[in-house]
């Protein structure tokens, strides 16, 4: 009896465990027969709104044959929790035939932009390999959402010779948008500002092999583009560019909060202060494919990598593995955070993509002052008593190994919020205990610095 007592025991464990992990991260696209090979998030600038796009890849498989999905760009509504295609299908993939043999070929579109200030207005390139059946290759634009869309711009101008491209709008009167593309029979890659052409620049990425042209929405003026072999800006709305001090970067991202900006390459991140002018590298993590950042708080970010989702509270100084169970494949190849999703975090593998709750990933600690404290001091939370959440404060007067463990009337642990090391500073944790039951509950804080150790116990209340 004793024997099945115990196998029942271990049982429940497991069960009680598998369903907490189902309460974590919740999948809400399943694309494993086409796969996805993109994932853009797009935010408008006058809201915390963000736009979430995914490409899927190709399947010529005929029982799944779908010539509406193989390669198309989709769009995600987060109110219906449904995928469609955006811009009257102004983003599917670019088809087309080839004789002797006959062949169908589906060409994905190389890159697309959408105005951050008028979601009508977007731009595509496409890059057929054989004659279009239902579209051509080359740059076309929208400014109806698709209803009508031209191409002003020769088929020289785009298709393979793409280097990047990016709106701000196409009002009269206020158009701003931007081309790279390097004609067959030239070495150089030729910048366009609203159909002008405006510098030439050589040795430019292709955006079909990942270079992108970039505005900073926030600094209008400011236009990344992407080299060979390092990033380039131009601090005059494309009028000339120079070299920056980094390697080409695969993506950044922009803070609304100040003049901060986040980039990544392949296994690096980078950070700078001052629009993009001067940066610094942070941190390294082996095989990176995404990036992003709370909209309220800049220090806390997100990266995607091949072994998961990783997340940082301390402006990146220092980055977590804080989930690595997605499945089939845990490499994240997508991240956004935006104001409008609550506490989730939409993440996207190339299998599926996923409603990720941060609370249940993400040692919430915020440092909310740089300053350094005179000593080590734990704060009594508040509100208190609470439901469901409370906020615990804390000083680190000096760099040191920090444990910040909550524990129920019995003295067993109910949860481990902070275990990590942390710089001098004041920091915030708020606390979520929607799953724990009414009660007294005590956190302790445990602070080893060198050979020495600081301890402090406090109470809370917890009233539902």
């Amino acid at each position: 009896m004793n024997i099945l007592l115990r196998i029942l025991f271990f049982l429940l464990i497991i069960l009680n465990n598998f369903l907490y992990s189902q309460n974590s991260f919740n999948a809400i696209y399943d694309a494993s027969f086409f796969r996805i090979t993109k994932f853009y998030s797009i935010e408008r600038i006058n809201s915390y709104d963000k736009y979430i796009f995914t490409q899927l890849g190709l399947n010529y498989n005929p029982n799944i044959f779908d010539t509406n999905l193989s390669g198309s760009i989709l769009r995600y509504n987060k109110n219906a929790n449904e995928w469609y295609h955006p811009f009257a299908r102004f983003l599917r993939a670019i088809w087309c035939t080839r004789t002797l043999p006959f062949y169908l070929y589906c060409n994905p579109l190389t890159t697309f932009a959408m105005s951050p200030m008028d979601t009508l207005a977007v731009m595509r390139n496409g890059y057929a390999y054989c004659g279009g059946i239902d579209g051509s290759e080359g740059i076309h634009a929208t400014e109806n959402g698709g209803l009508n869309y031209y191409s002003s711009y020769n088929e020289y101008l785009g298709g393979s010779g793409c280097k990047g491209l990016d709106i701000l709008t196409f009002f009269p009167g206020l158009s701003e948008y931007y081309m790279a593309v390097q004609p067959i029979s030239s070495l150089y890659t030729i910048i366009f500002r609203d159909g002008f052409r405006i510098d030439s620049l050589r040795y430019i990425r292709s955006a079909y092999r990942g270079g992108f042209l970039k505005i900073n929405p926030f600094v209008t003026s400011n236009v990344f583009l992407v080299g060979d072999s390092s990033m380039f800006l131009s601090t005059n709305s494309g009028s000339n560019f120079i070299r920056l001090n980094i390697p080409p970067l695969n993506q950044m991202v922009f803070s609304k909060l100040d003049s901060s900006i986040f980039g990544i390459n392949s296994h690096q991140v980078f950070k700078s202060t001052n629009n993009g002018f001067n940066w610094s590298f942070i941190t390294l993590i082996d095989s990176l494919y995404a990036i992003d950042f709370s909209p309220i708080n800049s220090n806390v970010l997100y990266l995607g990598g091949k072994s998961g989702l990783y997340t940082s509270t301390s402006g990146g100084q220092s980055f977590n593995l804080y989930n690595n169970a997605f499945t089939p494949s845990k490499k994240v190849i997508g991240v956004s955070k935006d104001s409008t999703n609550g506490d989730t975090i939409i993440v996207c593998t190339d299998y599926k993509v996923y409603k990720v709750w941060s609370n249940e990933i993400i040692n919430s600690v915020i440092q909310i002052s740089g300053n350094i404290p005179f000593q080590f001091n734990l704060y009594q939370n508040y509100p208190n008593p609470f439901n469901p959440s409370t906020k615990i404060n804390f000083d680190i007067a000096k760099s040191s190994f920090v444990k910040l463990v909550v524990y129920d009337a019995l003295g067993r642990v109910a949860a481990e919020l902070v275990n990590e090391q942390l710089n001098s500073g004041s920091y915030s944790y708020e606390w979520n205990a929607e799953q724990y039951p009414s009660g007294v509950y005590f956190y302790k804080l445990n602070v080893t610095a060198n050979n020495s150790v600081y301890t402090d116990t406090k109470k809370m209340l917890l009233i539902k």
